[in-house]
């Protein structure tokens, strides 16, 4: 502490987070029918601010919304039923390429909707204060966010950050305490889920693949996702696909593995390893594996998963073939997704499809929402990192979970979700492990334990 200071005064670097009560909104917002919101970072977060959406929408019958969000997350633009106009764009202070001629001509834009407020989401780690200026410059008068700096007179609607010094919450729960400044909060429990519509030609994309995979539309298989946007959160794809080939010998479900077409090859690595557990196990433990071809399509890789006769492969690559809402509308069929902690968690969140989410603890916010859910990590000192890239000698928060405590969370997953009777093997889940995110109210609870994550219940974000 600085010696000429008073005593009581908190250091420098701290004296932000000192409570500061927000003034109440700003006239106008009771009558605000067009509002822009930005959220400019990835699907993941578009996805987790949807209940704040929803909230905003339904305060005032007409209003509407326009989102502004990422070339990425964009794609989301055809299932969000409460945004009217989605408008894509790589802003240069998130992840874009810095190319002014698109920033002025989106300044343009949006000055000539003439918009009666924004409201700008963004995660505690984030500055609103370039969007707060883009918004200032395009004249809206109405701008709402939080902030840990004093934002001058860029924000209408200052709500001091109180993340992470005073509390943490799920990003779902941060978003919709922004909104509920200027909107009515909505009702405790299923109103406050995430939102990701299904049209009838993603249902009809989904069942075409099934059909083209020999499998008929209603279909029982568990779906799994091994990539993720940065590298510290992959669960490496050999260990991945040793715990599918387990959840598919014990349950007799199909393993579908998906991603983008980017993701082909990751997903075909798992592919392989999954098979050739497999067939170890089919043989008592000699497998017949046929060698991978470099191309980019692996499709032989073991005889006795493969070639079985009259019976179609256990484990399936589909990664690169479907559109956004077509890989939605499969994961509704699913009865569970196996999943790192990247987008396709809160999609199925969404669709209300129970999750076994590999947890790397790079960020402690981002667990399944108001869904069943296992939460698998290894606790580490370095928890809370916030890195794309593991700087550690071996990534253990994600490396020290096994596929056998995949397998049996997944298996304990699925008797919970068919019921007491159900004939899926119940396997004991993995020991609990602490909770990595130390909330300020609500009860405490080990992740790798069961849990919705209902608002009432407040996860262990």
């Amino acid at each position: 502490m600085t010696p000429d200071l008073p005593a009581r005064m908190p250091p420098p670097a701290r004296a932000h987070a000192l409570p500061r009560p927000p003034a109440p909104p700003g006239a106008g917002w009771a009558a605000a029918r067009r509002i822009l919101c930005l959220r400019l970072d990835n699907l993941g977060d578009v996805l987790m601010t949807t209940p704040a959406l929803h909230a905003l929408r339904h305060a005032l019958p007409g209003r509407e919304l326009t989102l502004l969000t990422s070339r990425a997350a964009a794609l989301a633009a055809p299932h969000l039923d409460d945004v009217v106009e989605v408008i894509a764009h790589d802003a240069p202070w998130v992840a874009g390429t810095g190319d002014a001629a698109a920033d002025l001509a989106l300044l343009a834009r949006l000055a000539g909707r003439r918009f009666d407020a924004a409201v700008i989401f963004t995660v505690y780690s984030q500055s609103p204060l370039p969007a707060a200026l883009l918004c200032r410059l395009a004249g809206i008068p109405l701008v709402l966010a939080h902030c840990r700096e004093n934002p001058g007179a860029l924000l209408s609607d200052w709500l001091p950050e109180p993340e992470p010094e005073m509390l943490l919450r799920h990003e779902a729960r941060r978003q919709l305490d922004l909104v509920a400044h200027v909107a009515p909060p909505l009702p405790e429990g299923r109103a406050q889920r995430l939102r990701f519509a299904l049209r009838d030609t993603d249902r009809a994309e989904a069942v075409t693949l099934l059909a083209v995979l020999g499998l008929p539309p209603d279909a029982r298989f568990v779906l799994a996702h091994p990539g993720a946007t940065a590298a510290s959160r992959r669960y490496a794809p050999a260990d991945l696909g040793v715990a599918l080939a387990g959840i598919a010998r014990a349950t007799g479900l199909r393993v579908l593995i998906g991603g983008s077409a980017g993701e082909r090859g990751l997903a075909a690595e798992v592919e392989v390893a999954a098979r050739r557990a497999l067939a170890i196990a089919d043989t008592g433990g000699a497998s017949a594996v046929v060698p991978v071809s470099a191309s980019a399509t692996p499709a032989a890789v073991v005889l006795s998963d493969a070639a079985r006769p009259g019976r179609s492969p256990r484990v399936r690559n589909i990664a690169g073939r479907l559109s956004l809402g077509g890989a939605a509308a499969l994961m509704a069929r699913a009865r569970l997704l196996v999943s790192n902690n990247s987008a396709p968690v809160h999609l199925a969140a969404a669709l209300g499809v129970p999750v076994v989410d590999l947890y790397a603890l790079t960020n402690p916010q981002h667990t399944p929402w108001q869904v069943p859910h296992r939460l698998l990590f290894s606790d580490q000192p370095c928890r809370h990192c916030y890195r794309s890239v593991c700087t550690a000698r071996r990534r253990a928060c994600l490396d020290d979970i096994t596929p056998a405590d995949i397998t049996a969370a997944a298996l304990d997953l699925l008797a919970e979700a068919a019921g007491p009777s159900s004939a899926v093997p119940r396997a004991a889940p993995p020991p609990a492990r602490p909770d990595p995110l130390p909330l300020v109210t609500g009860p405490r609870r080990a992740l790798a334990q069961p849990g919705s994550g209902s608002p009432g219940d407040p996860p262990p974000c």
